[in-house]
């Protein structure tokens, strides 16, 4: 009988234990929401850390500084960081929003007579030759330390983010962070960090070059 009794508890126990399992099994663990803007904001500072420490490798510089001025430009680089208290500005390049920026070039007296490569060439690498465009103005000098001083890396967010530019203040008001996110396919972001050089108003570069009002977000 005792056996028997026992058995029955060790039966008994097995059922419970089985039960618990079941039930472990059954409860799903709720998967939190995907924070776009947190996402974006990671990613973000991830390659501006990058680039900044791009700019503070003189080794690195030297391999594109075929001038002194070059090469001073690419040092002070190495120096900024965000200035937090600025906000930053953040630009739509969707489609829509390129075929703006595609005609107020269009209609810019300094682009009159490109050729039908180089203004496709233009069309198709939009985002990154924004940048160019304004450093341009700056002077060639700085269109050499904006190629040189540019970091990118290929993201994999778990849900499709829509194309756009940020521009971000550093701590010298005429320098910024331009930063680009662009879809590549399979899922893929690819996000680009480089300089631009302000010599006149950041809104007033972009809404003469480009006709773009830019959107400012408070942090």
């Amino acid at each position: 009988m005792r056996i028997k009794k026992f058995t029955a508890i060790l039966l008994s126990a097995a059922m419970a234990i089985s039960m618990c399992a079941c039930t472990a099994k059954e409860e799903k663990v709720e998967k939190a929401p995907f924070d776009e803007a947190a996402y974006l904001e990671n990613i973000t500072g991830e390659v501006v850390d990058n680039l900044a420490q791009i700019g503070k490798d003189e080794a690195y510089i030297k391999l594109y500084s075929y001038e002194d001025s070059v090469t001073e430009i690419a040092k002070k680089c190495g120096t900024l960081s965000v200035d937090n208290t600025k906000g930053y500005y953040e630009i739509a390049t969707g489609g829509e929003a390129m075929s703006k920026i595609l005609k107020a070039i269009d209609e810019n007296e300094d682009m009159n007579g490109l050729s039908e490569i180089s203004a496709d060439y233009i069309r198709k690498r939009m985002s990154g030759n924004l940048a160019s465009l304004v450093n341009g103005r700056a002077g060639v000098y700085y269109v050499v330390v904006s190629t040189a001083l540019n970091y990118s890396r290929t993201y994999v967010p778990e849900e499709q983010i829509a194309d756009r530019v940020r521009i971000i203040p550093t701590d010298d008001e005429k320098t910024f962070y331009f930063v680009s996110f662009v879809n590549t396919g399979d899922g893929a972001l690819t996000v680009t960090a480089t300089y631009i050089f302000c010599y006149g108003d950041v809104e007033e570069e972009f809404s003469d070059l480009f006709g773009i009002t830019l959107t400012k977000v408070d942090k």
